[in-house]
């Protein structure tokens, strides 16, 4: 008997971000190994479609909604009526609250909930008042950390048994296309948006302390990402050795990952951490927060640093770069530390969460 699984994924839509890469990744490992099901994918562009190959069992549908408008509430129940898929798998937290069909919703983290003040009123309206609803509604909530699930229990009251763990992995690549170190000066790579909880200027507190410590030779910090709407740049004018890189693709960010001499994950907070366990799986040494889920994630294959505290982390930038046995430490172990995350482990357990879901609807 084949099963119809209807997966919104409307959030790949070509913009840089962790929720996108992990949509991509999932289908891209689940559709091999369901072959008793069909996938219809909910999109809002061609980004997606043109990225995973064509095959019988896949098919995708443009929405015209918006992810998080109150749109979707109307658009997404009449197309699950429209097609009667079996489960309907939201890759992201938003979920139609009257669907006809048993609905998995993934939340990643509680970030808004956390940090509301810096956030804009409607957004954590929404959190506050939809994503408690979805909680409820939903069969069964995807989370990709005990920590997060630990915050689903404790701050919406949700039971741990309708609450599935399934861990993220870095990229099947562990090899930049270009495996020889570029020349020119050294450089620390940062990855992330200028969101608070990013901890964009502790960083770059932290990389100015670092430097004028560290005389050896010249070093940049390069950041990767792409500037939120409330980034004030006038709060790094004038810092030297700053340089900010946007909308990289996916082949140059493995190259500057691995190419960093070190990897420097400063973030207050994050559900997983998916980022500095890329730069493992490269060879890069890390150095990132103790805090949230990093530590559950990276476990003991990094160097932790407290991040409301900028000299501590500026220490640890310069025990990597100096001390050459624990640099040599940190790559070991974070290559092995890699491994213990697999794509087609997180498909083998989405599948068993569908297999429970449809067992009950039987």
């Amino acid at each position: 008997m084949t099963h119809h699984i209807m997966f919104d994924a409307r959030f790949c839509s070509g913009k840089p971000h962790g929720i996108a890469r992990v949509t991509h990744k999932l289908l891209e490992h689940l559709l091999p190994k369901s072959p008793h099901c069909r996938f219809t994918v909910l999109i809002s562009n061609d980004h997606l479609k043109n990225k995973l190959p064509a095959q019988p069992s896949l098919r995708f549908i443009k929405a015209n909604a918006k992810p998080y408008s109150i749109a979707e509430q109307w658009e997404l129940p009449r197309i699950i009526r429209r097609e009667k898929p079996d489960i309907f798998h939201s890759a992201s937290f938003t979920m139609p609250l009257f669907s006809p069909a048993p609905v998995i919703v993934t939340i990643f983290d509680l970030i808004p909930v956390l940090f509301p003040k810096f956030f804009p009123l409607r957004y954590r309206i929404y959190y506050r008042i939809m994503v408690r609803r979805f909680c409820k509604r939903a069969e069964k909530i995807f989370t990709s950390s005990d920590n997060s699930r630990t915050d689903l229990m404790n701050l919406y009251g949700v039971p741990a048994e309708k609450i599935k763990v399934i861990h993220c992995a870095a990229s099947d690549n562990r090899e930049p296309s270009h495996t020889k170190k570029p020349n020119g000066t050294p450089y620390i790579m940062y990855m992330g948006n200028t969101m608070h909880h990013k901890n964009f200027f502790r960083a770059v507190e932290a990389f100015v302390l670092f430097k004028q410590r560290y005389t050896e030779q010249p070093v940049t910090l390069k950041v990767v990402g792409i500037p939120h709407a409330f980034y004030d740049s006038s709060r790094i004018k004038g810092t030297p050795c700053v340089d900010i890189i946007e909308n990289v693709s996916d082949p140059q960010l493995y190259e500057l990952m691995a190419h960093a001499s070190v990897f420097f994950f400063p973030s207050l907070y994050e559900g997983f951490g998916l980022p500095p366990l890329e730069a493992m799986n490269l060879g890069t040494p890390v150095v990132a927060s103790c805090t949230s889920s990093l530590p559950e994630t990276l476990s003991d294959a990094y160097l932790p640093a407290d991040p409301y505290n900028p000299r501590e982390m500026a220490d640890a930038l310069y025990s990597v770069m100096t001390d050459s046995a624990l640099r040599e430490s940190l790559i070991k172990k974070g290559r092995l530390h890699a491994l213990n995350y697999s794509w087609n482990t997180a498909a083998e357990k989405v599948i068993e969460l569908y297999k429970e879901i449809l067992q009950w609807h039987e």
